[in-house]
């Protein structure tokens, strides 16, 4: 949305009001989740508590040693002490921020592992192949996604040279991409 703003700047308040109905018919359901949260959890929460249990589980020792998880996210299930003591919490609220002090604590002692880390998880974000059990869906998935991307490339280079496609209509279809890219690096 941001992208479109700036690129469409000379229509703003068209886009402007645009933007806001369409941020206000979004924000309908999660305010009335918010005020769930609230009455349930006696503190702002403003749609759910488990980034604490993503982040911990895809920035831990496991995932960055055991070749199995690189770029992954394991379950607090394989770090049994800690999940007692997540466990214990009283709410969902502190178990969400004991999670991510875990994994914060983690990144702060294994400081010069980081970029490892964030390798291993741009890897796993480009690639095709899944770590499934299921040996024929990581086949289908594998297949699939590599008979596509060649075309996806392709076809935004022949957009931009043969159809005079904008550098500005590319990036837009792109954001999508490179702001889930960067969700993956943290998660």
């Amino acid at each position: 949305g941001l992208a479109l703003l700036y690129y469409e700047r000379q229509r703003l308040s068209h886009w402007l009001i645009c933007a806001a109905a369409f941020g206000l018919a979004a924000a309908l359901p999660f305010a009335l989740w918010t005020v769930r949260n609230y009455q349930v959890q006696q503190r702002l929460v403003l749609v759910a508590c488990n980034n604490g249990a993503a982040f911990w589980g895809s920035n831990n020792a496991i995932v960055l040693t055991n070749q199995l998880y690189h770029g992954g996210w394991i379950s607090s299930n394989m770090m049994p002490e800690e999940k007692a003591r997540v466990r214990a919490e009283p709410n969902e609220a502190e178990r969400d921020r004991l999670e991510w002090d875990y994994g914060v604590k983690f990144l702060r002692e294994n400081q010069p592992a980081i970029p490892r880390l964030l390798w291993y998880k741009f890897r796993e974000f480009w690639t095709p192949l899944c770590k499934t059990p299921n040996h024929l869906f990581n086949l289908i998935i594998g297949v699939t996604y590599s008979a596509i991307m060649p075309f996806v490339i392709a076809g935004l280079f022949l957009a931009r040279r043969r159809h005079g496609m904008s550098a500005r209509a590319i990036f837009l279809l792109l954001t999508p991409v490179m702001l889930t890219g960067a969700s993956s690096l943290i998660y």
